[in-house]
């Protein structure tokens, strides 16, 4: 005997998560090489686009490799809070805290410990006047440890220096106590990557969560970076939460950030209509492995199906049609997380959201080459104009011989690589616009018929 559910409570329970950034904040990522390359705000973007999707926000990536707290004094205003911030997110010390004072040749000089804390003193006094000028801005401001040294990591091509990160978990530790004596919001990054890289290592000793060089973070470096910034600002880790509780007189559903319509049910399976408020988050590539080591997908992608009161059985999981997975009724009225199944329309509607995010990140590491340019090489020859640079080239190139020279390459590089940037450089903001419009048109849910039905029945 088959018996249809004849009432169907739909309840509502509230999330306790808060998102930080809102609709229409304009989040100023501010560092050295780390930042530039952006891996880790980049996985933050995708974050919010597919979880908070009708909140528009824009990351802007103002790093440049190499920087010391120094450089960032002197770039601030130009190259950051002229973007007019709501956010900044500060991040440095992986250049103050300088290989070189690790060395052979470093521990041999008498003067070293005081060579140390001299360089650790500028590094405080520095990082706290940025504070300062960034607080005076009106920007909201959150503060970042630096990442690791892998000085453990087996590497037969590079020798590790020995306390170099060391002196960054002390950079980390007065970055840490100096948001506590302003109140600001801190992202510990060094521990964490300890945490995992001596898990990693201990099962592969070559394994590490930065290149070959000890410093940058790899994808999954970047990864465990977003997910602690995540955890540590109490992102929602729900994309969804729906509970249906069955029996022959009712259906009681049970909903987190999705609306429920069409519901029926019997006892062969429950079928709905969702219109979900987010997007599972599309895992980018080079990231994969890592998710053994932290707990995203349980803490920050739960897109929680669950269903209690159907008879013992197989039952297949349908989307619009598509079956998707086919789970035990005990497994169902566990609850079943399907973010990461790559089959569910909800995560290929991500991927083309990721896939745009992709040329986005393209070129903003151009512009981000054009800024560096700029900023490193010829602001402090007084070069200014394109007409400057063409000039500037055909000078020195008349002048210097060896062709084999540094020198010489860093022509070719500015005649081969930044002039054509620099005449772009309008076509390729107004196409980072036109994606960033284009990420918040793709991103948008559609309503999905979920149907969850006896396999038997799903067959016929």
């Amino acid at each position: 005997m088959v018996s249809t559910f004849a009432l169907v409570l739909s309840l509502i329970y509230p999330s306790k998560a808060q998102k930080l950034f809102k609709d229409g904040d304009k989040v100023c990522f501010l560092g050295n090489s780390i930042t530039k390359h952006g891996g880790f705000h980049h996985y933050l973007a995708l974050f919010y686009a597919t979880r908070y999707p009708n909140q528009k926000i824009e990351i802007i990536n103002s790093g440049i490799g190499g920087d010391k707290t120094e450089h960032v004094l002197a770039r601030m205003h130009d190259d950051a809070l002229i973007h007019q911030p709501n956010w900044v997110v500060l991040k440095l010390g992986m250049n103050d805290v300088a290989k070189l004072m690790y060395t052979d040749s470093a521990y041999a000089r008498p003067t070293i410990d005081k060579e140390r804390k001299e360089m650790m003193e500028t590094y405080k006094q520095n990082y706290e006047k940025i504070v300062h000028n960034l607080l005076s801005s009106k920007a909201k401001l959150i503060l970042q440890t630096p990442t690791i040294y892998d000085e453990t990591v087996y590497l037969p091509h590079l020798k590790g220096v020995i306390g170099r990160n060391v002196g960054l978990k002390e950079a980390g530790k007065y970055v840490k106590d100096l948001a506590k004596q302003y109140n600001l919001p801190v992202v510990d990054y060094w521990q964490v990557m300890m945490d995992v890289t001596k898990r990693m290592q201990k099962i592969k000793p070559t394994a590490s969560l930065v290149v070959g060089d000890r410093t940058h973070p790899t994808p999954q470096g970047h990864f465990v970076m977003a997910y602690q910034f995540l955890k540590t600002t109490k992102a929602d880790p729900h994309v969804f939460s729906i509970k249906v509780k069955a029996n022959r007189k009712r259906m009681r559903i049970v909903r987190s950030n999705a609306k429920i319509f069409d519901s029926f049910g019997n006892d062969n399976g429950v079928s709905f209509n969702v219109l979900e408020k987010s997007l599972p988050f599309p895992m980018p590539k080079g990231v994969s492995e890592v998710l053994d080591f932290v707990p995203f997908e349980k803490e920050l992608n739960q897109e929680l199906l669950m269903v209690k009161g159907l008879t013992k059985g197989i039952y297949t999981l349908k989307i619009d049609g598509i079956s998707i997975a086919n789970y035990t009724a005990a497994e169902l009225a566990t609850g079943v997380n399907i973010a990461s199944i790559a089959t569910t329309p909800q995560q290929q509607q991500a991927q083309k959201v990721l896939k745009l995010f992709e040329e986005y990140w393209e070129l903003e590491a151009v512009i981000r080459y054009v800024r560096s340019t700029e900023i490193n090489r010829l602001k402090p020859l007084g070069i200014e104009s394109l007409q400057e640079v063409s000039s500037y080239i055909a000078k020195a190139k008349a002048s210097e011989k060896d062709t084999t020279k540094k020198s010489y390459k860093e022509l070719l590089d500015l005649q081969d690589n930044y002039v054509p940037a620099k005449m772009d450089w309008s076509k390729t903001l107004a196409r980072m616009e036109k994606l960033h419009h284009l990420i918040y048109q793709a991103n948008e849910p559609i309503p999905h018929r979920f149907e969850i039905v006896k396999k038997e029945l799903a067959q016929e």
